[in-house]
Formats: structure tokens, C-alpha cells, sequence
């Protein structure tokens, strides 16, 4: 079978050979000097990614191999066009895959520099500390003795990661008291601050009747911020402000959850069955009536008409209108009239209120 293909291959290439015209032959050898050029140029570049990305190398030596003229020419029973796209597929993958490779082998390289060049800088500045030892250290104690410590955490902080003992004493000496200085000045500055603003937050703390509770914590936050430099007056002013604003958020948010509940009940009563609540509402209106019959089974009550029963526009009172047929205490069979007036409160068996009810004959 083999050996047949290989006979149809070489005819179809003599055949082929002999309708070609001079410029096809220029043609097809101009293709294979650049399939050999761009192929061999594949395989070159594949080279360097066989290690570190196999597929990506593979890709390329892949593609290489559908462009090459020996393997290209094997292959002519596939038509061009397809060996032309394979090629450009596995081409582009392996492009792209090396492309990844080597923005991480970039990266990986770029961190090993930074961590090199940091590892360089750590080892330059303990040589500078080993053979400046004993002046940093007495130029620290001369630095802290006088109370500069800013400039003598300054100097310990280029060192501290270096591990000397001693050096480190300092430097957290020198860390602590120049966080107590800038507690310090921030105090005085605070200070200073109370006293330039204390009357008029005295004088606005005690003007607070009138104003919302959004208004009242906009002085108490303003104010808040004296509290540990402030005298009794003013902390006693501040304690009355504060009640007055938990007064009124309590307020607030009790008239803001009325508002809700209103809402959320406003939405479901224009959302309700409007049939079916009115078909409850007389039926439990009915129920209503039946209790004060003398003799409730002899009720013959009216059949049900929706004209019969009223709703309010916002959908919350129902009036029913209606009629029964009963005996009375004689035995005499009397037609009631009855008027029932309901609040809708959920519907069903109890979701009704009564708001009014009277009989006439």
C-alpha cells in the first residue's frame, strides 16, 4: 500500500513537471529558499526554549518542519491552504507560549536582580557599619544624651536591620521618645486649639434646641475632639449635647420606622387582590352579623354582590352593605339591614379590624 502511494506521488510530481512554466518553477523555488530560511529560523529560535518551555520549543520546531521543503513537499496530498494554516496555528501557540516564558523568565530575572542588589546594599552598609562601629554608637549616645532623638533615629534607622544589640537599644530609645514628642506637640497644638475655640463651641453646645440630630453630631464631633484638654464646664456642656442627640436619633429613628412600616403597609394594600379582600371583608362581616341574631340558623343572608362592598382610595377601609333574613324571638322571619365597616390588617380568618357595625330594619 505504501509502496503504491509513494509511485502515485512520484507521478503526480513528473506530471506536475512537465506543465510547469518557467516562472512556476521561479516561483516554487523562490518558496522553498524561504521555507528553508523561516524554517531553519524556527528551529534556531525553538533552541533556547527547550528547557525551560518544552511546548512552546516544540510549537516552533513543529511549524519549522510544515515549512520546510522536504516534509512541505511529503505532504502535498494535503492541500496548501490547510498546511498553510496548521502551520500558522502551531505557530502562534508556540509564540505565545514562549512570549509567557519569557516575561517570567524577565520577571524572575528582575526580582533576582532586586533581591541581589538589595542583598549588595544590605552587605555595603554593614562593612560601613563595621568599620564605623564605635563612632555611630558613641555619635548616638552624644545624640540621645542631648535629646535629639529625630536626628539619632535617623542615623540607627539606616542600621537597624543589621542586628547589632546595642544599636538597637538606641534606636528603639530614639523611636519611643520621638513618638512621645509628637504626642506632645500634637497635644499643645490641641491645646492651644481648645483655647482659640472653646466659647464658641460652648456657645453653639448650648444652642442646640432647634437643630436635628445630624447638626447636633456635627458639633460633637467638633467638639469631642477637646475632650481630654477641656475643663468641667465644657465636658459637662458636651455630656447635655450628647443627651440631647440620643434623645433625638431615638426620635429620628422611631419616626423613621413609622415612615417604613406606613410604606411598606401603603405598598401591600395598593398591591392586594382587591377581589378577593372584598369577598373576605363580607364574609366576615357576615360572621359579624350572625352573632347577634336571636336565631343565627334560620340566617338566610343575601348572595354576594361586589356592589355590595366599598374601598377607600388608599385601600385600607372596607364598607359592606348587606341584608339577612332571620326569625326573631317570636318566630317571625324579618329581613335586617346592616352596615359593616372593616380595616384591612393582612386579610384572612383575623386580618380584619372592625371600625364600625349597625343594624336598622
Amino acid at each position: 500500500m505504501e509502496k503504491i502511494k509513494k509511485e502515485e506521488h512520484v507521478k503526480k510530481s513528473d506530471e506536475l513537471k512537465t506543465i510547469m512554466t518557467p516562472m512556476s518553477k521561479a516561483t516554487l523555488c523562490t518558496g522553498r529558499i524561504l521555507g528553508w530560511v523561516f524554517g531553519v529560523l524556527l528551529i534556531v529560535l525553538a533552541l533556547p526554549f527547550l528547557l525551560p518551555s518544552p511546548i512552546a520549543a516544540f510549537s516552533l520546531i513543529l511549524s519549522a518542519l510544515l515549512i520546510l521543503p522536504p516534509l512541505h513537499q511529503y505532504l502535498s496530498f494535503i492541500p496548501v491552504s490547510k498546511r498553510i494554516g496548521l502551520a500558522l496555528v502551531i505557530l502562534v501557540v508556540g509564540i505565545m507560549t514562549a512570549s509567557l516564558v519569557g516575561i517570567n523568565q524577565m520577571e524572575e530575572q528582575e526580582r533576582q536582580e532586586q533581591a541581589l542588589a538589595a542583598a549588595q546594599e544590605r552587605q555595603k552598609r554593614a562593612d560601613e557599619f563595621t568599620a564605623m562601629r564605635g563612632d555611630i554608637l558613641t555619635r548616638l549616645e552624644d545624640l540621645t544624651g542631648q535629646e535629639k532623638y529625630a536626628e539619632a533615629l535617623s542615623i540607627s534607622k539606616q542600621y537597624a536591620d543589621l542586628g547589632d544589640q546595642e544599636l538597637m537599644g538606641f534606636h528603639t530609645l530614639a523611636a519611643q521618645k520621638v513618638e512621645e514628642q509628637r504626642k506632645a506637640a500634637e497635644l499643645t497644638k490641641l491645646k492651644a486649639d481648645y483655647k482659640q475655640n472653646r466659647d464658641d463651641l460652648l456657645s453653639r453646645m448650648g444652642e442646640f434646641f432647634g437643630q436635628n440630630a445630624a447638626d447636633l453630631q456635627a458639633v460633637m464631633r467638633e467638639a469631642g475632639q477637646y475632650l481630654n484638654v477641656a475643663d468641667d464646664a465644657f465636658i459637662k456642656a458636651y455630656e447635655k449635647l450628647e443627651d440631647e442627640y440620643d434623645k433625638r436619633y431615638a426620635e429620628e429613628q422611631k419616626r423613621e420606622g413609622q415612615r417604613q412600616a406606613e410604606e411598606k403597609r401603603r405598598q401591600e394594600l395598593m398591591s392586594m387582590n382587591i377581589g378577593k379582600a372584598k369577598l373576605e371583608a363580607f364574609t366576615h362581616c357576615q360572621l359579624l352579623m350572625k352573632q347577634s341574631l336571636k336565631a343565627p340558623s334560620s340566617a338566610k343572608f343575601a348572595w354576594y354582590d361586589e356592589d355590595m362592598v366599598n374601598i377607600s382610595d388608599d385601600h385600607e377601609i372596607f364598607k359592606v352593605r348587606a341584608y339577612v333574613d332571620a326569625q326573631n324571638s317570636f318566630g317571625a322571619m324579618l329581613r335586617t339591614n346592616y352596615v359593616c365597616k372593616l380595616q384591612y390588617n393582612g386579610g384572612g380568618a383575623s386580618g380584619w379590624n372592625l371600625v364600625e357595625f349597625h343594624t336598622r330594619d
